[in-house]
């Protein structure tokens, strides 16, 4: 039983470290061709989703003509989940006798996660049509249903930029 316990971590840690890899080459890439300023905050755990923000904002401003700030926004979703997280750790003795303290802290982190997630997701589709039109919404839909996939359509995508006019 130990053995496979074992086995499993280090297959999910080869695996995560792969897509974590496969992602900040394909935001590298992505931001150094597009002149996106601090291309290495895809090295970055965290400033990697400011960086997906830039490229959907570089590609709402030049294609769309529009100004979002999707960068700020996920931005600070993250530190917020990070924050709520980090006080949840905190409290967690406290809350595991008081179910309303941990209802509490539970339902603010939950909520913060799944709308960082539909920001997230509204981000990538921007970078997907910027890269590959054609395939943006099969890439959108499985990166939301089988999310072990993301790094590898954005490994696919970073070299491409069929949606997107240099």
């Amino acid at each position: 039983m130990a053995l496979t316990f074992v086995i499993v971590i280090i297959l999910c840690a080869a695996f995560g470290l792969s897509g974590y890899i496969l992602t900040g080459i394909s935001l590298y890439s992505i931001a150094k061709r597009r002149g996106i300023e601090h291309p290495w905050s895809a090295w970055v755990p965290l400033m990697n989703f400011w960086l997906i923000g830039c490229i959907s904002d570089q590609y709402q401003a030049i294609v769309k003509g529009k100004q979002k700030y999707k960068r700020l926004i996920l931005l600070f979703l993250i530190l917020g989940i990070v924050l709520l997280y980090a006080l949840m750790v905190l409290l967690l003795p406290d809350a595991s006798n008081n179910m309303l303290l941990f209802a509490a802290l539970f339902v603010p982190l939950w909520c913060a996660a799944a709308v960082t997630a539909v920001f997230t997701f509204m981000t990538l589709y921007d970078l997907y049509v910027s890269c590959d039109p054609k395939n943006s919404v099969l890439f959108l839909v499985l990166s939301i249903v089988i999310g072990v996939t993301q790094p590898f359509f954005l490994f696919a995508c970073r070299n491409k930029d069929l949606g997107f006019p240099l």
